[in-house]
């Protein structure tokens, strides 16, 4: 074996190294900028990091209309959110929801029978 054999060994597993740190790297930006106009094999990082930017810039909420209140700052509308989500996914919300599901779904089942069914069985009934 030559020095030459070595180096072109050690060369052949970085070239390896590198595309598969490249394969890795596009696949990440593909998903970021989530574009339909990829093409497997351009390795363009410039245009999926903006259009990656500008997904961001358009998907952020600057303002937020809480009745007549104008919220404009990061904070105030975060404080909005947690409280509007907080308040809505509540424990309290659990009696409401399942009050109104008694309201609409009728009940098949009759006081008499649920009893019944409620009983412990008797040693006869297993079988």
């Amino acid at each position: 074996m030559f020095i030459g054999d070595d180096l072109t060994d050690h060369e052949e597993a970085a070239q390896s190294n590198l595309m598969q740190a490249l394969n890795i790297e596009e696949a990440f930006w593909k998903e970021k900028a989530r574009s339909d106009w990829f093409v497997l094999g351009d390795r363009n990082m410039g245009f999926f990091h903006r259009t990656t930017k500008i997904r961001q810039a358009t998907n952020s909420i600057t303002i937020l209309k809480d009745g007549d209140r104008l919220l404009t700052t990061a904070e105030e509308i975060n404080s909005h959110v947690l409280f509007y989500f907080t308040d809505l996914f509540a424990t309290n919300n659990v009696v409401t929801t399942f009050q109104l599901i008694q309201k609409n779904i009728p009940a098949m089942v009759t006081e008499a029978d649920n009893r019944m069914l409620c009983n412990i069985p008797i040693m006869e009934e297993v079988k």
